[in-house]
């Protein structure tokens, strides 16, 4: 009796080779992703978050004759609301003036072009709560210094393009007096900027005044703080939360 071979079943050698070689092509596409730590991802909302606020402070400058907050005198701080803008909620005019409570007011002035406050604290930044409204209407309003992740370059103008507007809490270095450093130099080598372990390892974010936002660290800030201070020919001074 005549006897047909069975058909073979599986893969041959050179199937399963594309198959292995598709695998492993996946796998290092996909994997870094999956194992990317959780400060990266903080760090990537964080920078959003710069970035919706950076664009806040410009439509705000934009109906102001291109001043920030800070820049425009106050005339009632008693009478401060949360949608009056920078007239009873702003600075005195000068920004070295500007008020001392932990950039609220400033971020409160803005608050029409913001729409909301949580974009005010950053995903990684454990010792803030975000606060749920600017309305005071509810409980959780945005009305204390530790709803706010971020600070401030009180020396920030429209004018001056390549100074810091906003950043992360976590800088250290400069004259330190109350809540605001100082850094005069503009040499490179002598600017002590840096980033504590309090957000993204000793790595942070920085938003421009001329509205674009980046990842820095400590190398970098100090570039951008002797370039600031070089072509405005005046310090940079940053005002923190707390």
């Amino acid at each position: 009796m005549r006897t047909h071979p069975t058909a073979q079943s599986g893969f041959s050698l050179p199937e399963a080779l594309v198959v292995v070689a598709t695998v492993i092509l996946i796998g290092a596409t996909v994997v870094p992703y999956i194992a990317r730590p959780r400060h990266h991802n903080g760090r990537i909302q964080c920078l959003g978050n710069l970035k919706q606020i950076g664009l806040a402070m410009r439509m705000w400058s934009n109906d102001h004759n291109e001043r920030f907050p800070w820049h425009v005198p106050r005339y009632d701080p008693e009478r401060c609301s949360d949608h009056d803008g920078a007239q009873k909620c702003g600075g005195s005019g000068d920004p070295l003036e500007a008020i001392n409570d932990g950039n609220v007011t400033i971020f409160r002035a803005i608050s029409n072009e913001l729409n909301s406050p949580k974009v005010l604290v950053c995903s990684s930044d454990r010792q803030r709560q975000r606060a749920q409204s600017f309305s005071p209407t509810y409980t959780n309003y945005y009305h204390l210094v530790t709803q706010t992740s971020y600070l401030v370059g009180l020396m920030a103008a429209e004018a001056q393009p390549q100074a810091i507007l906003i950043g992360d809490r976590n800088v250290t270095g400069g004259v330190f007096k109350e809540n605001r450093r100082t850094w005069t130099a503009t040499i490179q080598e002598r600017i002590d900027a840096d980033f504590d372990s309090q957000l993204h390892r000793r790595q942070g974010n920085v938003g421009m005044a001329d509205g674009s936002a980046t990842q820095v660290g400590p190398g970098q800030l100090k570039v951008l703080i002797a370039t600031a201070n070089e072509a405005s020919r005046s310090p940079t001074v940053l005002q923190f939360p707390d």
